[in-house]
């Protein structure tokens, strides 16, 4: 899955990025999620470091977009920033935020679905990543070392084959980042890697020596998933 982000002011720009996103996709046969923002400042509230690319315009009210960047970096080093804009002249001043290309417009099939392919590329190779943070600090776990995460009040607890995380965070916001075939709920308090559930029995489900209970809500929809899942290992 491949999370992307769409910055600028213009909605039809939005409209027309997101079609050939999903030409883009569909030929490829792969998962991608988008969301739109409209200006720079509601990319950065509450941002939690949840997309692969962000396709940014430069020139918009308010915050601009190299400013956006800017920000931007200092929370999140890894995410693809892709300039989208009219405003070619400031291709230099991308380099000083690290982004790995600009697309002119008015905006080309031919020329974007090229560029993009770079950027799409490039996130793959860091899937299976997953960037948490812990006071100011930022710690990048692999999805596959993740057995189950755990809600407790207003921290997410990342229990690994390592050790344990706790984040800030909300499960709304974690689970927009996990793949839904490998992760998923057991119940309100409990998101289960699938990779590692050894048993189910009852209305309890077994990762390793822990065991989490199945609450009757999510009792179809987990057993479900876990056996589309059995079945797609086999």
């Amino acid at each position: 899955m491949i999370n992307l982000a769409i910055v600028d002011d213009e909605k039809g720009v939005h409209a027309t990025i997101k079609h050939y996103l999903e030409a883009i996709f569909s030929r490829e046969g792969k998962e991608y999620f988008v969301a739109d923002y409209y200006n720079g400042e509601s990319l950065l509230v509450g941002y939690t470091a949840q997309y692969d690319i962000v396709l940014l315009d430069i020139d918009m009210p308010g915050m601009g977009g190299l400013e956006t960047a800017r920000q931007l970096r200092k929370i999140d080093k890894t995410v693809i920033i892709m300039f989208v804009t009219n405003l070619a002249q400031y291709a230099l001043e991308g380099y000083t935020v690290d982004a790995l290309d600009f697309i002119v417009k008015p905006l080309d099939y031919y020329s974007f679905a090229m560029k993009m392919q770079r950027a799409i590329l490039r996130a793959r190779h860091s899937e299976g990543k997953f960037l948490i943070k812990i006071d100011r600090d930022y710690i990048s776990l692999n999805l596959s070392e993740i057995r189950f995460i755990e809600v407790k009040g207003h921290y997410v607890v990342y229990h690994t084959t390592k050790e344990d995380y706790e984040e800030y965070n909300t499960m709304k916001n974690v689970e927009k980042q996990l793949n839904p075939r490998s992760f998923v709920r057991c119940n309100r308090c409990y998101i289960v890697n699938l990779w590692y559930v050894t048993a189910v029995h009852g209305d309890m489900l077994s990762v390793g020596k822990d065991e989490l209970l199945i609450s009757h809500p999510q009792r179809k929809s987990f057993l479900k998933a876990f056996a589309d899942f059995i079945g797609g290992v086999r």
